[in-house]
């Protein structure tokens, strides 16, 4: 099932994406913009949070980041020179979310006590046994080495903030320093405008929708509830959730095909 809704997805971005480099119409490519964005938004979803997970860095930031990739990635994809657009998407995607993380890394500053603490700590755990490893505890550190269980805590996660860099090696990127505000001014100036008024739209598309459906696909964009969670929370079965999203996606894509040339609504 899964598969088959992300082939579907991939399909109608692949006809949307010659529709886009085919037209000089500012207006229609950023209808088109805000369709793919839209299909694609979990997709951005799921790669911020396998990164969250790892990095314990916010999700809407990671996805604020992933989803200016995912607008370059419309920009400057051509068909003739690379015919998978999921690749192609996934590794700007991850880039973006890659020099968000080394921005917020740079600001990170671990006080010598707490980097020798996380020393301490990681040589003692190297010591133990599979065994012991299974129940390791912050408490049982914290009592073999005559600590406060928080001092534990507090380094331990600091030095998982510092283990994120390994990023780098994992997904292969450029090896740029250059920051996150600092990509945004030089180069990603226009993906940041036209994510704004991507988000706009959908906004604006999302108070039209149905209530059936409305409540669904609010608690997914605006709440990062997953169909389990929105199962639970509306008392539905996880099919019937599922259902109803792919009519909200539906009714989202025919709004913004319909949708004339005014501008998106600003917020007061």
């Amino acid at each position: 099932m899964k598969d088959t809704t992300e082939q579907e997805t991939y399909e109608l971005i692949s006809e949307w994406l010659d529709d886009y480099h085919r037209t000089n119409d500012n207006n229609k490519q950023a209808k088109i913009k805000t369709l793919i964005v839209s299909r694609m938004l979990p997709i951005v979803k799921r790669i911020a949070r396998t990164i969250a997970r790892r990095s314990y860095d916010p999700i809407e930031d990671m996805v604020q980041a992933g989803s200016i990739g995912l607008l370059k990635a419309i920009d400057s994809y051509s068909s003739e020179l690379n015919d998978n657009f999921k690749i192609y998407a996934g590794y700007l995607i991850i880039g973006e979310m890659k020099h968000y993380l080394r921005d917020k890394l740079n600001t990170i500053r671990v006080p010598r006590h707490i980097q020798e603490l996380s020393y301490r700590i990681n040589s003692f755990i190297s010591t133990l046994t599979p065994e012991e490893l299974d129940d390791l505890t912050n408490d049982y550190v914290a009592e073999a080495l005559h600590i406060p269980a928080k001092a534990v805590d507090f380094a331990m996660q600091a030095d998982r903030r510092k283990a994120t860099v390994s990023l780098d090696d994992i997904y292969c990127m450029d090896d740029d320093n250059l920051g996150y505000e600092e990509i945004l001014t030089k180069d990603n100036y226009k993906e940041e405008a036209d994510l704004e008024d991507t988000k706009l739209i959908l906004k604006n598309v999302i108070k039209k929708l149905p209530e059936d459906v409305k409540q669904v696909i609010e608690l997914y964009y605006y709440k990062d509830m997953n169909q389990k969670e929105i199962a639970e929370r509306m008392d539905m079965t996880q099919m019937q959730i599922s259902r109803r999203m792919k009519k909200a996606f539906y009714l989202i894509s025919e709004m913004i095909k319909d949708m004339g040339a005014e501008a998106p609504e600003k917020e007061e």
